[in-house]
């Protein structure tokens, strides 16, 4: 079985973003949007039994009705956005203003649209797995779980008012989302429920385990490969980048490209001839104190540090062109005109490292994956039951026959 990094995330925001089939407008499509035609799979729904189960972990159930909503709603979320090409699926990934932490999935082939089916039904059998793993541990709801609960039962009905309103009544929307109130609400309200009890799990799990030395390299590696590495394209460091400077992400890409080089930047806007000179001067005999000058309008330096660019990957385009020459140690420099001011750009080129981003390189880091790391671990003795065949049974005539597209 594929491995779903994302956990309960799936779970969570699976109502927020899922869009049922079938309404009368859609919602509006990205503003820019890469080349595909989006797949139609609006179509009636045949009718499936409220309790129909399409696996059991323990004495919890997933049933049928939520596995068809939740994966048809997921492949039409991906086909109406085109996010089965690649790139444009990056590009959602890469924006903090799009929470978007799904795998990738080419819709368009038979194999995708397979591990789409297995990841939407892996992920429910753990939202069943932590009720199950839960009631195992004797935990019981307190107060504010139920006060929490409480509130999900309401924002479910909040939920379908919104959703209906695509609709020509409450009833057409269920007839295309292949539910009913109460499906719709059981769906809602359990998975806070799992959210509730993974946190409780969680909380036990850190007081016997902690994550270092050779664990924590091996697990910051991992992420960096998965997160990173083979999600690289050209431009990805320097969109990574954009964003933590500007406050969008607590860290930029842990991936550096390998045909990378650094250089320490200085930036003036608008100097005048006499600056120029005396800047340029400066640079050729001590760029150290051009570089920490109040006049160097690179703000984020302290930030950002060296700055690596590579020939498809720059935060400022131009820069490596006029680089790319220069001997390790030497200085440079470029203009640019824009807007009606002129843009001074001195650098120092400088030795770096490309690849992996060393895990203490950014304020942070470190803990965010050592939680990530634990939260992980967590999670697969959680998932472990559902492949677990003496916990977890599954119906494999009923999975078959739901499809994302078919009448099912």
């Amino acid at each position: 079985m594929r491995t779903i990094r994302n956990g309960l995330l799936f779970l969570l925001c699976a109502a927020l973003l899922a869009v049922p089939l079938g309404c009368k407008g859609q919602g509006s499509e990205p503003e820019s949007q890469a080349e595909g035609t989006a797949v139609s799979t609006a179509a009636p729904l045949d009718k499936l039994d409220a309790n129909a189960v399409v696996l059991t972990v323990g004495d919890v159930p997933v049933y049928a009705t939520t596995y068809r909503y939740q994966l048809r709603s997921r492949y039409d979320t991906i086909q109406r956005n085109n996010l089965y090409l690649w790139e444009t699926y990056l590009t959602y990934v890469v924006n903090p203003s799009v929470y978007y932490p799904y795998p990738y999935y080419d819709t368009r082939t038979e194999e995708g649209i397979q591990a789409l089916c297995e990841d939407v039904l892996a992920e429910l059998g753990l939202e069943a797995a932590t009720l199950y793993a839960a009631a195992q541990k004797g935990y019981s709801l307190t107060v504010t779980d139920q006060s929490n609960l409480m509130k999900a039962e309401e924002n479910a009905l909040d939920a379908i008012e919104e959703l209906a309103e695509s609709y020509d009544s409450e009833a057409a929307f269920f007839e295309a989302a292949g539910l009913t109130e109460d499906t719709f609400v059981r769906m809602y309200v359990r998975s806070q429920e799992a959210s509730i009890d993974f946190s409780k799990l969680l909380d036990d799990y850190k007081q016997t385990h902690t994550v270092e030395g050779e664990a924590l390299e091996t697990g910051y590696a991992r992420i960096v490969k998965e997160t990173f590495e083979e999600r690289y394209m050209d431009g990805m460091y320097a969109q990574y980048l954009y964003y933590y400077i500007s406050g969008g992400r607590r860290y930029p890409s842990l991936y550096i490209p390998d045909d990378a080089i650094f250089v320490r930047l200085f930036v003036h806007t608008n100097p005048t001839d006499a600056q120029k000179e005396t800047f340029t001067a400066l640079a050729e005999t001590d760029f150290d104190a051009l570089y920490t000058s109040a006049d160097n309008e690179f703000t984020s330096r302290e930030k950002v540090g060296d700055l690596a660019i590579a020939p498809k990957d720059e935060l400022i385009k131009g820069l490596y062109a006029a680089a790319k020459d220069t001997a390790i140690g030497s200085v440079g420099s470029f203009s640019k005109e824009a807007d009606g001011k002129t843009t001074l750009y001195l650098f120092q080129r400088v030795e770096g490292e490309t690849g992996r981003v060393p895990i203490d390189r950014y304020a942070g880091v470190r803990e965010i994956i050592v939680n990530q790391l634990i939260g992980t671990f967590c999670m697969d003795e959680v998932r472990a039951l559902v492949n677990d065949p003496s916990v977890t049974v599954r119906n494999e005539e009923l999975i078959a026959s739901i499809r994302p597209t078919d009448e099912s």
